[in-house]
């Protein structure tokens, strides 16, 4: 999925935890700009890989599926249990805030990334456009899954 696609879901979720007191609004836009930089390791893999660089290059990159500077194992079992640990371990402190905003920025960002890999990808159909060199190929599930996000997000953030 896209990274505004992400920033959406986990704002979605934050407000909803929002609304029933356990974050402030800060720290549910802050839970969303962390689903989305959960995908530094893509750049991260990027750079090692091609010595380069360049954010526009491997934004493209990713979008166009390479695999090779694709998903690392912080998106899989390896990463799953790691955050895991690290989640059960601020719990366990007491430090229960940041427990769950790591939790939800994480699983939403690795629950969408499973959806759109079991499912979306083999779908045919794709809105393409190009900002400022940067390529996107969006399936329109994901287009109108983006709309119910917002539409939810501004229910909870206006009634």
């Amino acid at each position: 999925m896209y990274p505004h696609t992400h920033f959406l879901f986990a704002y979605l979720i934050s407000l909803i935890f929002v609304r029933l007191g356990y974050f402030s609004h800060s720290q549910a836009v802050f839970i969303a700009i962390l689903a989305v930089l959960i995908d530094l390791d893509h750049y991260i893999s990027y750079v090692m890989t091609k010595k380069n660089f360049s954010l526009r290059k491997a934004y493209n990159g990713c979008a166009k599926g390479h695999k090779k500077y694709g998903k690392t194992r912080f998106h899989f079992m390896t990463g799953i249990v790691l955050v895991s640990i690290v989640v059960a371990l601020l719990y366990v402190y007491n430090l229960k805030i940041y427990s769950g905003i790591i939790a939800i920025a994480y699983y939403s960002h690795i629950l969408l990334d499973h959806i759109h890999l079991n499912y979306i990808i083999h779908l045919d159909k794709r809105f393409k456009y190009n900002i400022f060199g940067f390529h996107t190929m969006m399936s329109y599930p994901e287009v109108v899954f983006d709309y119910i996000n917002i539409i939810a997000i501004l229910l909870l953030l206006f009634l």
